[in-house]
C-alpha cells in the first residue's frame, strides 16, 4: 500500500484524497476538547500547506478526511512563505528564524538561506506531509495534554484517490459527514460540531468553502445565492439523486425522523442514502473511486510501474450493493456492506 501510493500521488496536476488514520488499538481517546483542537490545528496546516480539506469527520478513535491537493506552483516566493508560516508557528518562533535567515545571509551563506525555504517548500502542497504533520502535531500535543507517551495512531494513513466530480465527491463527502449519525451520536449531521457539515451549518466560513467546491456543477442558483449545502445535503440525505429525481429512500424515517439503517448484506437494491449508511469498504480500500474511465486509467497507470499482478484485476471493478450511480472501484471488495455502528 505504501508503494502504490507513492505512484498514485502527482504532483504535477490536482488530485483529491480520502484520507482515513485510526487511534492505536481503536481506543476511544478523543473527547470534546482533543476534538476541537484537532479541526483548529487541522484548519492551521491547511492555510500553510495549500491542501484544502473539502470535508471531514473527527471520531473518538479516527478521523476522516476529503482532501484537495493542487498541482504544486513552480515557485513559491519568500514573502509567501513567511505569510504561510505565520499559521503554524507562534510570534517568537517567526523571530527566530527570521533572524536565523538574515545571519545566513549577512556571513555569506546562501546555500543554507535556501535550503531553508526548500525544506519549507517540500512541505507544501504534499498529500503526505500535511497529514504526516497533522498526525505527529497533534499526538505531542496529546501526550503533552494527557502526561503520556508513545504512538497516539494505530498505523500509517490510509488514502484513496477519488475523481474530482461532483459524484464522486459529493458521494465521498456524504460518507464521511454520516460517520456521526452511523454511530448514533446524533439523528443528524448539521448537529455533530466535528464534521465538516456540521460546522457550515454553524457558519464556519471554510466548511462551506469545501462544501462548494464539492458541489461545484451547480452551486450557484439564478437568482445568485449559494445553494451548495442544500444541495449536498439533500445529495446525502436522499432527498434527491445527482439526476435530479427522488431517491427511492431516504436516511431519515417521514415518521419518527430517526436515522432509518439498512439491513446488513442487503443486497443491491440499497438507494444511495442507504447505501451511505453502512459501513462500506469501497471507500476506504478501494484505492481509486470514480466513472469507468477514471479508474482504468488510474489502473494503466499503475500496471506501467508492474503494481498490478494480472489482467483481469486492472479492470475497473463497478461498485456494488447500492446504487452508487456508476461509480466503480480500483480493487474489487466482495464483503457485503454491514450496519455496524462506528466507534464514537
Amino acid at each position: 500500500m505504501r508503494t502504490r501510493r507513492r505512484y498514485l500521488v502527482d504532483g504535477n496536476r490536482e488530485q483529491v484524497f480520502h484520507v482515513v488514520s485510526r487511534v492505536v488499538g481503536r481506543a476511544r481517546l478523543l473527547g470534546a476538547g482533543e476534538k476541537t483542537f484537532f479541526v483548529k490545528l487541522m484548519r492551521r496546516l491547511e492555510a500553510f500547506s495549500g491542501v484544502e480539506v473539502m470535508a471531514f469527520t473527527v471520531m473518538g478513535n479516527h478521523f476522516h478526511l476529503l482532501l484537495r491537493v493542487p498541482a504544486k506552483p513552480d515557485e513559491i516566493g519568500e514573502a509567501e512563505i513567511w505569510r504561510r508560516m505565520r499559521y503554524i508557528y507562534p510570534e517568537h518562533r517567526m523571530k527566530e528564524m527570521r533572524a536565523q535567515v538574515e545571519e545566513f545571509r549577512s556571513s555569506g551563506r546562501e546555500l543554507m538561506v535556501r535550503e531553508f525555504f526548500d525544506r519549507q517548500r517540500r512541505r507544501m502542497f504534499d498529500l503526505s506531509e500535511y497529514v504526516r504533520e497533522l498526525k505527529v502535531r497533534f499526538s505531542k500535543w496529546y501526550n503533552q495534554e494527557h502526561d503520556r507517551k508513545g504512538t497516539l495512531w494505530e498505523e500509517r494513513f490510509r488514502c484513496s484517490l477519488v475523481e474530482g466530480s461532483r459524484r464522486a465527491m459529493m458521494t465521498v463527502g456524504g460518507y464521511i459527514e454520516l460517520n456521526a449519525v452511523r454511530a448514533g451520536l446524533v439523528g443528524d449531521p448539521k448537529d455533530y460540531r466535528w464534521c465538516s457539515y456540521g460546522e457550515a451549518a454553524a457558519g464556519g466560513r471554510k466548511a462551506r468553502e469545501g462544501i462548494r467546491r464539492i458541489a461545484t456543477d451547480s452551486a450557484q442558483s439564478c437568482d445568485g445565492r449559494d445553494k451548495s449545502m442544500v444541495e449536498y445535503r439533500e445529495f446525502f440525505l436522499g432527498r434527491m439523486c445527482a439526476d435530479g429525481g427522488a431517491c427511492s429512500a431516504g436516511v431519515f424515517s417521514q415518521d419518527s425522523g430517526q436515522p432509518v439503517k439498512a439491513p446488513a448484506g442487503a443486497g443491491s437494491g440499497l438507494s444511495l442514502a442507504q447505501g451511505l449508511m453502512c459501513r462500506v469498504r469501497y471507500f476506504t480500500d478501494g484505492l481509486a473511486i470514480g466513472s469507468r474511465e477514471f479508474v482504468a486509467g488510474v489502473a494503466a497507470h499503475l500496471a506501467r510501474f508492474a503494481l498490478s499482478p494480472g489482467g483481469d484485476l486492472r479492470r475497473p471493478r463497478p461498485m456494488r450493493y447500492a446504487n452508487w450511480g456508476g461509480l466503480h472501484s480500483y480493487r474489487d471488495l466482495r464483503k457485503d456492506p454491514v450496519v455496524r455502528e462506528v466507534s464514537g
